[in-house]
């Protein structure tokens, strides 16, 4: 899979009815029901073109993905990440992202400083409480 920028609070319940979503175990590919199932909850980014839209169907065909997981990791991964960036910690986040993201987040941060836009962490530790990501779809799956 390729390296994003996403991850973790807990794993909401899901489509409504009291029962949790139907979950795929990560030893397993999914099914057609279940592929299905992942896009009419609304875990995969239905914006895409059909083809794209395909490709992702039959990519979850053969992988076995946790979808909703990954997703819910996800969102706590872009908290983390985006908290290094402010913090400018290149090191640390060499290790979790790509070289062109890295090199997409520093040119990111050296244009808001040339603007004189500052963007800092809190320092009281509160980066976690002020940046919450409410959504996060599949795209694509890459090896």
């Amino acid at each position: 899979l390729s390296r994003a920028l996403c991850a973790p609070p807990a794993a909401s319940g899901g489509g409504g009815g009291g029962e949790p979503p139907p979950q795929t175990p990560p030893s397993a590919a999914h099914t057609l029901s279940s592929v299905s199932d992942l896009w009419s909850r609304g875990l995969c980014d239905r914006e895409m073109n059909v083809l794209r839209q395909i490709e992702l169907s039959a990519t979850l065909l053969v992988v076995p993905l946790d979808v909703a997981g990954f997703l819910e990791g996800s969102k706590g991964a872009y908290v983390a990440v985006s908290r290094l960036m402010y913090e400018r910690q290149w090191t640390a986040l060499q290790l979790l992202v790509s070289e062109d993201c890295l090199s997409a987040m520093q040119e990111a941060m050296y244009e808001y400083r040339s603007q004189d836009v500052t963007l800092r962490a809190p320092a009281d530790g509160s980066f976690e409480d002020s940046v919450k990501v409410h959504t996060a779809v599949l795209h694509r799956i890459v090896f």
